[in-house]
């Protein structure tokens, strides 16, 4: 029997959002790209190293972090959303514009607060929650600290939030991700749906994917299923 749909999960980068100048499309990798030579080099080292060390999370997050010191908060907004325009992947603007009120909506993401805030501007009133890293700023300025968040363990942090705040199940849930990182939600939803991104480890996800999107429209259909 299908699980009836009460909320709406979204993993962010490679999912709701697409940066082309990073192999997993990160607004943190997009931040990454536009630090002087020396530093961009350690940034991508950084990924390669740490990426595949879920035991690390915390502490490749802070490092990156601090690497980000000094960014102008102006000078990030002019990199993640050029002309104040942010890269959704296809359909979801659409999507979003005509989601049921009916839904608790969220994202849990591995990236940035200043990518998910822009989403929440675009789309006020639609997100029930995000829980993502936060990158401190002061003055204007980032400082290089930032409240992390271990993205290996979406699965365990989004449960504890349904169940606290909502009264619902991973079972109620449809979530929508691209990575190896959200394998382990879309292990336990009752409806795991993977985005084509083309992200490096997309593959993996897909893998337990019920279903496989390239446009948000297609899961305006796929609901109607479970509603």
């Amino acid at each position: 029997m299908m699980k009836k749909i009460k909320a709406l999960v979204f993993d962010v980068d490679g999912t709701l959002v697409k940066y082309a100048n990073s192999k997993f499309h990160s607004g943190w990798d997009a931040l990454g790209n536009c630090l002087d030579e020396k530093t961009k080099k350690v940034w991508f080292d950084n990924l390669e190293e740490y990426y595949p060390q879920k035991d690390k999370i915390i502490e490749w997050t802070e490092k990156d972090a601090a690497l980000l010191k000094g960014f102008a908060l102006k000078d990030t907004e002019n990199t993640l959303f050029p002309n104040s325009v942010i890269p959704y992947n296809k359909g979801f603007v659409e999507f979003f514009n005509n989601i049921s009120n009916g839904y608790v909506v969220g994202m849990v993401s591995g990236g940035i607060n200043l990518v998910t805030d822009k989403i929440r501007e675009d789309f006020p009133g639609k997100f029930d929650f995000v829980i993502t890293n936060i990158l401190g700023v002061n003055n204007g300025y980032l400082d290089g600290t930032v409240k992390a968040f271990d993205m290996w363990k979406k699965d365990e942090i989004l449960e504890n939030i349904l169940r606290t705040n909502y009264r619902l199940s991973l079972d109620n849930v449809c979530y929508v991700g691209d990575s190896r990182n959200d394998v382990c939600v879309l292990q336990k939803v009752g409806l795991p749906i993977v985005f084509d991104s083309k992200a490096a480890d997309n593959h993996e996800a897909k893998l337990f994917a019920r279903y496989v999107i390239n446009d948000f429209q297609e899961l305006s259909m796929i609901l109607n299923d479970y509603s």
